[in-house]
C-alpha cells in the first residue's frame, strides 16, 4: 500500500462538506470516550484547525510510511495547511464519498499509531461519511453498496481532488 499528500483543495473539500447545512446542525464527532477532550465540532471558527488536523494526519501517515527521504524536496511535507473557499462548490455525494474514501486509503494504516489527532481525524471522516451516506443511491442497504462504486458517476468522479480537478457533473 501506497501514501501520498493529499491535496490541500482535497482537504478543503472535505472540510468544505462538513460545514454545509444540515438539519441536525453542525458536523460533529466524538474525540475519545474518556471524555477528556471534547468533542469535536466543525463550524466556521473552528474549520481551519479540522483542516489542518486532516492534512497533519495525513503528513504523518507519509512520514510513518516513508520517513525522511530527501531525494523528494516537494514530497508536501514542508507545507502547512491554509484554509480557504475550496474551487467548486458543486461536488455531488458521491464525488464527497470518494473524496473521504481518497483521504482514509492515503491517511490511515493498520500499523498506524492511537495517538489523539489520528484517532479526531478517524472520526471526523466517520461523521462525514454518515453524514453524507444517506443521500448516495442505494443507501440503506446493511452494508456499502457496492452497486455504487459500478455507477458512471463513481467512476467519473476524482480519486484525489487537486487545483484542477472538477466534479464530475460539471465535466
Amino acid at each position: 500500500m501506497s501514501t501520498q499528500i493529499v491535496d490541500e483543495e482535497h482537504i478543503r473539500v472535505l472540510v468544505w462538506a462538513g460545514l454545509r447545512p444540515h438539519p441536525d446542525g453542525p458536523l460533529r464527532w466524538r474525540v475519545e470516550r474518556s471524555g477528556a477532550r471534547p468533542d469535536g465540532e466543525l463550524v466556521e471558527h473552528t474549520a481551519a484547525r479540522v483542516g489542518t488536523m486532516l492534512h497533519d494526519q495525513n503528513a504523518a501517515a507519509y512520514q510513518e510510511r516513508y520517513g525522511d527521504d530527501d531525494d523528494n524536496d516537494d514530497d508536501g511535507l514542508s507545507r502547512s495547511y491554509a484554509h480557504a473557499a475550496p474551487r467548486h462548490t458543486d461536488w455531488s455525494p458521491i464525488d464527497l464519498f470518494k473524496a473521504i474514501e481518497f483521504y482514509v486509503y492515503q491517511s490511515f494504516h493498520e500499523e498506524d499509531r492511537d495517538d489523539p489527532e489520528r484517532i479526531e481525524a478517524m472520526q471526523f471522516c466517520g461523521a462525514l461519511s454518515r453524514r453524507i451516506g444517506p443521500s448516495l443511491p442505494g443507501w440503506g442497504a446493511a452494508s456499502f453498496p457496492a452497486e455504487l462504486m459500478e455507477t458512471a458517476e463513481w467512476r467519473a468522479s476524482p480519486w484525489g481532488i487537486d487545483a484542477v480537478s472538477r466534479p464530475a457533473a460539471s465535466r
